[in-house]
């Protein structure tokens, strides 16, 4: 699976900048980060919706064992551990999209001896 960091790579090699003949130009790399930015907004989205599901199906087991809270509360203790872990998941999705906008308009605005430091840069900090 595509991330960030990978697509990065791609454009960057240690000592050689991103405008010179061996490199992709930065526009390619725009391309690039738009279709990867457009793949992770449906993941974030999907996710939220399936918090949703999980949510409502929470409140559908509320309703049918009112009377039994203890049916209850363990079923919202398995949906606690599934929901912390969707919501890291677009916590890390959002973090990603994030930076993916960053780079675009950078990259929209800037020169190649620029964007090639500011790649260098997202490489060692992701």
């Amino acid at each position: 699976m595509k991330n960030l960091k990978s697509i990065l790579k791609k454009y960057y090699t240690p000592g050689v900048m991103l405008g010179s003949e061996t490199e992709i130009e930065p526009n390619i790399l725009r391309n690039e980060l738009r279709q990867l930015r457009k793949r992770i907004n449906s993941h974030y989205w999907f996710s939220v919706a399936m918090v949703g599901l999980v949510f409502i199906i929470g409140l559908v087991v509320l309703l049918t064992y009112i009377k039994e809270p203890s049916h209850a509360a363990a079923i919202f203790g398995a949906m606690g551990i599934s929901v912390s872990g969707a919501v890291e998941y677009m916590r890390r999705l959002w973090k990603e999209m994030s930076q993916i906008n960053l780079v675009i308009i950078l990259a929209s605005e800037l020169d190649t001896e620029k964007i090639s430091a500011i790649v260098e840069a997202l490489i060692k900090k992701i």
